[in-house]
């Protein structure tokens, strides 16, 4: 069965090395960007630290969220439902915006 995949992959090749023309021309501006993210790696670094101490207290939290999550999934359905009843309103608000963009003005 793998020697059959192999002439599909075979045949997948050329088309990369088609594109090595193309992605050399884009070295040099890639190679302009670095300076620049260079400079942006020391403050991402200082913020480390901080994120780091955040961990524990986001770790506590855990328990109380997957509380939340089963009362949540029981009101999808419900939801659901409304979606068509919502879809159905947009028109006639599209058709308010003319009205209530003219009275920004005046606010």
């Amino acid at each position: 069965a793998l020697d059959q995949d192999i002439p599909p992959l075979d045949q997948d090749i050329p088309a990369p090395e088609q594109d090595i023309p193309a992605l050399k021309q884009d070295i040099p501006a890639l190679d302009q960007d670095i300076p620049a993210l260079e400079q942006d790696i020391p403050p991402l670094d200082q913020d480390i630290p901080a994120l780091e101490q955040d961990i524990p207290a986001l770790k506590q939290d855990i328990p109380a969220l997957d509380q939340d999550i089963p009362p949540l999934d029981q009101d999808i359905p419900a939801l659901e439902q409304d979606i068509p009843a919502l879809k159905q309103d947009i028109p006639a608000l599209d058709q308010d915006i003319p009205a209530l963009e003219q009275d920004i003005p005046a606010l």
